[in-house]
């Protein structure tokens, strides 16, 4: 693989709209800060130390071309690094090849190929492959639809402090799907969701409170605010 089409890094600041705020999470995750994006980038040293087995590097790299930082958007170039680091068996890699099939960016959509893929990261604890999995089964993408199966990797996410995991649980909850029925639940769901910040959750912890005798929403109040307080004290 060679390197091409470098491109100066900005400051953080200064990088296009279309990356900004999800792509500044995404590569906190990898390890790039803001201070290390607004420095200048070392690709030939990136890549010496990639090709030499060390899987961060694979990763950055797939994910800077993935992006568009520091070099110019390049889909196969990040699919090529991802499928190095799945192939030596890392579980981030085998997770972001995965969601490279199940959005067909750089190779050909193929959600069964995603599902596989996505299914062994989720097994090891990866939280975003849990949460994926389960809505993969949810909907029958890769996989066959399995309401129960879902609910259980959505609550694997979930404890792990999942977002999206807490509101797509609680949907299930509140609806009967895959779980027994149970209001209190979706509402305590629905609560942690919003804390973090998933804004489609007020409204619909609004529609389970309805639901709930003043008895119910004062027990559900207190289990969320436990909740939240459990999941804060076990975020590092």
């Amino acid at each position: 693989m060679t390197i091409c089409r470098v491109r100066t890094t900005k400051t953080c600041s200064g990088f296009r709209p279309r990356i900004q705020p999800v792509v500044a999470a995404a590569l906190l995750a990898i390890g790039l800060s803001c201070a290390a994006l607004s420095a200048p980038l070392d690709l030939g040293e990136l890549e010496r130390r990639a090709r030499a087995g060390d899987i961060a590097a694979q990763l950055r790299l797939g994910r800077l071309y993935e992006e568009g930082v520091g070099v110019d958007l390049d889909y196969a170039h990040s699919v090529a690094w991802y499928q190095i680091a799945a192939d030596s068996g890392d579980q981030r890699g085998r997770y972001a090849l995965g969601m490279k099939y199940f959005s067909g960016k750089g190779v050909k959509r193929d959600y069964a190929k995603a599902a596989e893929l996505i299914s062994g990261a989720a097994e090891a604890g990866l939280a975003d492959a849990q949460y994926r999995l389960g809505m993969m089964r949810r909907r029958g993408l890769g996989v066959a639809i399995d309401f129960a199966t879902a609910a259980v990797w959505l609550r694997r996410a979930a404890d792990q402090g999942h977002g999206l995991a807490h509101a797509r649980l609680a949907a299930m909850y509140l609806d009967g799907v895959g779980v027994a029925r149970d209001a209190v639940e979706a509402y305590v769901l629905f609560s942690v969701a919003a804390k973090k910040g998933v804004s489609s959750a007020r409204p619909r912890r609004a529609q389970a409170k309805r639901t709930l005798s003043a008895a119910d929403l004062a027990r559900a109040k207190k289990l969320a605010a436990e909740r939240i307080a459990r999941l804060e004290r076990a975020t590092p």
